[in-house]
């Protein structure tokens, strides 16, 4: 689990506040880390946030469009992970 995420790491999403991971992506970049906004690559997703989800069945860039119908957000995250040898 690291605070601060690579391009490639994993981020898992916690929708619902229960402390079990809704979704899973990939962190790709920042676009506002100030804000904490960012991007990722995610599956089985839709493309915006008036899909679903974790269960919307494509493969989409998200985070793209902060605020505008595609947000990513640091506070929808329930940990970052990196896998390294």
């Amino acid at each position: 689990v690291v605070s601060t995420p690579l391009p490639g790491d994993g981020v898992l999403y916690n929708w619902d506040g229960d402390w079990d991971a809704d979704h899973v992506g990939l962190f790709k970049a920042w676009v506002d880390e100030r804000r904490g906004y960012f991007k990722a690559v995610e599956a089985n997703t839709s493309s915006d946030d008036s899909g679903s989800q974790s269960n919307g069945g494509g493969v989409y860039m998200r985070g793209v469009r902060p605020g505008n119908g595609d947000t990513r957000h640091r506070g929808q995250v329930q940990c970052f992970v990196r896998v390294s040898r």
